[in-house]
C-alpha cells in the first residue's frame, strides 16, 4: 500500500512540474538571452526540485507520529 501511495505521489509531482513548465518558459528565455547555459538551467531546476523534496521529507518526518 505504501509503495502504491509513493508511486502515486511521484506521478502527481511530475504532472505538477510539467504544468508549471509553461509558466517558467519566459524565465528560461530571459536567462538564455542573458547568457545562461543549458547546464546552469538544468542544475538550477534539479536543485530546486531537490530542495523542495527535501523540505517535504523533513516536514513529513516531523508530522508523522512516532511509536
Amino acid at each position: 500500500m505504501a509503495a502504491f501511495l509513493l508511486l502515486l505521489a511521484c506521478i502527481n509531482f511530475i504532472n505538477l512540474t510539467t504544468a508549471q513548465a509553461s509558466q517558467r518558459a519566459k524565465e528560461i528565455g530571459i536567462r538564455k538571452t542573458m547568457g545562461g547555459h543549458r547546464t546552469q538551467l538544468t542544475i538550477q531546476f534539479l536543485t530546486e526540485t531537490f530542495v523542495l523534496t527535501l523540505l517535504a521529507t523533513i516536514l513529513s518526518i516531523v508530522l508523522t507520529p512516532s511509536c
